[in-house]
């Protein structure tokens, strides 16, 4: 017999999750089996939050090269390029963050692990925020005066 460490109702079966209110059973030796998450979420989680430091980097670098570094016919310089190369790179690896993130919440077998859900939703939003980013880059490096 096992326990919902959430609700604390009691369970007669070796159930893995809580039939009342969805929670881990505290006592299941089934639950000791169950996958922390599935490699499409992890995958994506790791490839989206590379994507939005490169992203971050190169908005810093667009910001830093529009405000502290101006050519002096007022164009962006130098920096503003080395933002738009890193934004290449970056912006295809969010977009297939993203898409990771979307594949594998839409699987049965990632809500059944620990962290799964938890993985994809961070594949999900660090890829949509590397897009914002991109899109953040290109406004700030390809304005005029």
């Amino acid at each position: 017999m096992s326990t919902c460490a959430v609700c604390g109702a009691a369970e007669t079966t070796d159930a893995v999750f809580c039939s009342h209110c969805g929670g881990r059973m505290a006592g299941s030796t089934a639950a000791a089996l169950i996958a922390p998450t599935t490699p499409l979420a992890n995958v994506g989680r790791y490839l989206g939050l590379g994507s939005a430091s490169l992203m971050g980097l190169g908005l810093v670098l667009a910001i830093v090269s529009r405000a502290v570094v101006p050519r002096a016919d007022g164009q962006p310089g130098a920096l503003a390029g080395l933002a738009f190369l890193i934004a290449i790179f970056a912006v295809c690896a969010g977009g297939i963050a993203l898409l990771m993130g979307l594949a594998a919440l839409i699987r049965p077998a990632t809500g059944q692990t620990v962290n799964g859900r938890q993985h994809a939703i961070l594949a999900t939003t660090s890829g949509l925020a590397s897009l914002f980013f991109c899109c953040a880059i290109g406004l700030i490096g390809a304005s005029t005066s």
